[in-house]
């Protein structure tokens, strides 16, 4: 069974959130932050995705755009 996809605006999971803050904070490749939280990086990737959906960016980059934005706020 597939979970579907999440909407805008969710609450971001506590794994998701972890994996979130790895991706703002570090130059870690997902690979990476697998190995660092024993996930594989199949799963950092699905994790990740849900997380950018989630917050409405595209990708790494403006998620740590909208993250410093929302820090100057």
């Amino acid at each position: 069974m597939q979970t579907p996809d999440p909407k805008p605006g969710e609450p971001l999971s506590k794994c998701e959130l972890k994996i979130c803050n790895f991706l703002i904070s570090t130059p870690l490749t997902q690979a990476q932050i697998g190995e660092k939280i024993c996930r594989s990086e199949r799963t950092v990737k699905w994790h990740a995705r849900r997380v950018y959906i989630k917050l409405g960016v595209s990708n790494r980059l403006e998620l740590i755009f909208k993250e410093r934005k929302e820090l100057a706020a």
